[in-house]
């Protein structure tokens, strides 16, 4: 468990030894999809976590983004489709957070990729729906 998140470490997961990402399905409130005007989007907070180390790259798959995109601290109004985090030196802390969260324009299991260095991951986010 990663302490610096704080209380809600036990809807997350660590991938790659470094990005601190939800494993839960993230709901919207009750009739929440009701009021997302038609072609627009609903938001769905949640920020992510990285340890100390080199620079950390989050992707949408090209052929997801039209269901979501990424908007974390930073970034424009309408969302990314490639982040790129830079953490926080070890003297900071053990975790460096970025809040935010997903811009999703239905609810969807989406994937998204993980890079840390030379390795790479492709995880599942339960964005309003079950994965």
């Amino acid at each position: 468990m990663n302490p610096a998140i704080g209380s809600h470490t036990v809807g997350q997961r660590l991938v790659l030894g470094r990005v601190w990402l939800p494993k839960a399905t993230l709901l919207l409130g009750r009739d929440a999809w009701h009021h997302v005007p038609v072609g627009g989007s609903a938001f769905v907070k949640y920020g992510v976590g990285v340890t100390p180390g080199s620079l950390v790259t989050l992707v949408v798959p090209l052929q997801w983004r039209e269901t979501y995109a990424l908007a974390f601290h930073g970034v424009r109004r309408e969302g990314v489709d490639t982040l790129h985090l830079t953490p926080c030196p070890p003297s900071s802390g053990p975790t460096t957070v970025w809040t935010g969260g997903y811009l999703v324009t239905r609810p969807a299991c989406v994937p998204l990729i993980v890079r840390v260095g030379s390795k790479t991951a492709r995880v599942s986010i339960a964005l309003g729906d079950r994965c």
